[in-house]
C-alpha cells in the first residue's frame, strides 16, 4: 500500500453492504499478498497465469536439439535413418535425394536436421530419436547419460 493515496486505499477496500459490517480486521485491498497465498493454498491459483511460452520463456529443449552438434559429429547410419525417416513421412523423395547428395555423413547429417527435422518441430524430433534409438543404440546410450 505504500505510494498508494489515502483515496486509493479505501477505495480498494472490499466494504460488506450496509448491515453486514465486517469487523474491521477483514478489510483488506482485494489484491493482497495474503489474499494470493489463501487462493494458491485452496487450488485457485492466485489468477491467470501466462500461457506458456508467453514472455519468451521457453520448454525445455528437445533431445535432438540439445545434442545437435554431438549428432552430426557422430551419427554414421545415416542411409537406414533416413530410409525409415521416410517410411514413416517425415522426409520426403525429394527430400531423401537431396540429403543423400550430402558428400560426408556430417553434412548429411546437418541437412537433415537443419531441413525436415526442423521443419517437423516435436514429432519429427520423437520418430527420429525412437530411430536413433535402434540404429545407434550406443551413441544415445552415451548422449543420454547411460
Amino acid at each position: 500500500m505504500l505510494g498508494k493515496t489515502a483515496g486509493e486505499v479505501l477505495a480498494s477496500l472490499s466494504i460488506s453492504p450496509v448491515g453486514t459490517e465486517a469487523p474491521l480486521q477483514y478489510l483488506q485491498p482485494a489484491s493482497t499478498p495474503t489474499t494470493a497465498s489463501k487462493d494458491k493454498a485452496d487450488g485457485r491459483g492466485g489468477g491467470p497465469t501466462p500461457a506458456a511460452g508467453a514472455c519468451g520463456t521457453t520448454a525445455e529443449k528437445h533431445f535432438i536439439d540439445r545434442h545437435r552438434t554431438a549428432l552430426i559429429e557422430r551419427v554414421c547410419n545415416v542411409t537406414p535413418i533416413l530410409d525409415r525417416l521416410l517410411e514413416r513421412g517425415v522426409v520426403t523423395q525429394s527430400g531423401y535425394d537431396e540429403i543423400q547428395a550430402g558428400n560426408t555423413t556430417q553434412d548429411k547429417t546437418r541437412k537433415l536436421l537443419s531441413g525436415p527435422i526442423h521443419s517437423g518441430g516435436g514429432k519429427a524430433k520423437d520418430v527420429l530419436f525412437k530411430i536413433l534409438e535402434t540404429q545407434e543404440p550406443f551413441l544415445m546410450d552415451d548422449l543420454k547419460g547411460h
